[in-house]
């Protein structure tokens, strides 16, 4: 009989430090695996113990900024009125300008691979392809000084990673049962 294995996931996740309006995203994930060493075809190839392929794909979100990155914060600076320390007055000036825009860092991933165990899982291994690419990059970018700040946050930018991962072992070692003594 044949062994395919199919698995999906939503997750819906929330974060206070994003925007109001982008607070919330939802993250689908799933994955297929195909047992081909179960399948009729391969029955009588004895050398591979296991053989199967699987394929993937998953969505995460990233946050990494300190809360209140959104709003417009404010610094308190005291000057002296006349020549007494006692006389001091306190102005309030923005440190920080508002993003109502700032959402969610999503990073996309693709992985397809193939599992073996050949020779009694002698020689075992895999080999995988992956693909992430990440959009909406958190990031400050720098703003012009008569604005009278020096950056600000936003989602922009992206990357892409990708590359080949394999593994193999070889188990050199037989076990071969005791033999009885006479």
């Amino acid at each position: 009989g044949s062994e395919m294995c199919i698995r999906d996931s939503f997750r819906t996740d929330g974060s206070s430090r994003l925007a109001k309006g982008n607070q919330w995203a939802v993250f689908p994930s799933g994955g297929v695996s195909w047992s081909i060493k179960d399948e009729h075809f391969m029955q009588n190839v004895n050398w591979i113990n296991s053989l199967k392929l699987r394929a993937s794909y998953g969505t995460v979100g990233n946050t990494a900024i300190s809360p209140y990155q959104t709003l417009a914060t404010l610094s308190q600076s005291a000057y002296l009125f006349g020549e007494e320390s006692s006389n001091k007055f306190y102005v309030y000036s923005p440190t920080s300008i508002v993003n109502l825009d700032l959402g969610w860092e999503i990073s996309k991933t693709v992985n397809t691979g193939v599992d073996f165990g050949l020779f009694n899982n002698k020689l075992n291994g895999y080999v995988e392809y992956y693909n992430t690419k990440t959009s909406d990059l958190l990031m400050k970018r720098t703003i012009p000084s008569f604005t009278g700040f020096n950056d600000i946050w936003q989602n922009i930018g992206e990357t892409e990673t990708s590359g080949v991962e394999f593994n193999l072992n070889y188990n050199c070692l037989l076990y071969t049962s005791p033999s009885p003594r006479d």
